[in-house]
């Protein structure tokens, strides 16, 4: 049991379903469109989000081992856990994503998409292991990789990209990836300081320098508050952008899924007191997160069907 708890399924199926959907609805579409072959096959882009599922799982793995201490002090120590288990699933888990990683990157002749495996594993280590300790670094981080989950497919692809850099579609699917990638990295943000607030009691027993440890809990729901209200702030100019553009049923779609449950989760932080308030506050967030993405999905689909 503990072998599946420690990854987050829930949280690695969302990676998945990311990917598969930007892929399949985003970037197909628009290579298909220009006449362009993807260089990833359905195996190739298959085992591509296998790998990232998997480099993301060692991720979660490792951040319990180095957090043994603080888990069991917030009560959230996985049942099962013990040391040896952990460190046995961690290694599997990054030795089967580097072969994955150097299969596909061999087969679409991509060396720096190889690369980047041992630094993003690297950086999960680090993360765990220092920066999650220090004051907004794991936090952006964690962010960081989140905008990445689409950029990665961005970057496997790149190389058809430059086959129609001319075409009409292309500044669409660039202005939709980095869409998506913002809003992943702003969301995932806002998610992550809400996570330290709910973790605050055990992270302050082992000294760990997050920002409700050093600013204590009220500052740091203002502070939380604050990159909710970019997250709001960034949606409404883009709601802005996008208007005259799109169907008004898009508009009010957007409205409704999006900016007005970002409203209602900056009110709920500025309620909340309990972990277990902070804790329903993280899974409403990555509520939004989802809600998100299915917006950016059907604003990129029906932009790009009018240019067919």
């Amino acid at each position: 049991m503990y072998y599946l708890k420690s990854i987050r399924p829930l949280n690695l199926c969302i990676v998945a379903l990311t990917q598969v959907l930007i892929y399949y609805i985003v970037i197909l579409p628009s290579l298909d469109y220009a006449e362009v072959d993807a260089l990833l096959s359905p195996l190739l882009f298959g085992l591509l989000v296998l790998d990232t599922v998997l480099i993301a799982a060692s991720g979660y793995v490792i951040n319990d081992i180095i957090d043994e201490e603080s888990d069991r002090l917030n009560n959230k120590l996985k049942d099962g856990y013990t040391a040896n288990k952990a460190k046995f699933w961690y290694g599997f888990l990054v030795i089967v994503s580097l072969l994955i990683t150097f299969y596909v990157a061999y087969k679409i002749d991509n060396l720096p998409l190889f690369i980047l495996h041992p630094i993003a594993v690297i950086l999960l280590f680090l993360y765990s292991y220092s920066f999650k300790k220090t004051f907004l670094l794991g936090n952006i981080i964690v962010a960081l990789f989140c905008a990445f989950v689409p950029g990665i497919l961005w970057f496997a692809e790149r190389e058809a990209y430059q086959a129609y850099l001319q075409s009409d579609v292309f500044d669409l699917l660039t202005k939709s990836l980095i869409g998506f990638m913002i809003f992943g990295f702003l969301a995932t943000m806002y998610r992550e300081l809400v996570k330290d607030i709910e973790d605050i009691k055990g992270d302050s027993q082992v000294a760990y320098r997050t920002l409700p440890v050093l600013w204590g809990k009220e500052r740091a729901k203002i502070a939380t508050a604050f990159f909710g209200f970019i997250l709001l702030f960034t949606e409404l100019v883009w709601c802005n952008a996008t208007r005259m553009d799109v169907h008004l049923v898009l508009t009010i779609l957007f409205i409704t899924i999006v900016i007005l449950p970002s409203i209602y989760s900056i009110h709920k932080l500025l309620k909340a007191e309990t972990s277990s308030d902070f804790k329903q506050l993280s899974g409403f967030i990555k509520f939004i997160m989802l809600t998100g993405l299915l917006y950016l999905l059907i604003l990129f689909f029906y932009e790009f069907s009018d240019k067919i």
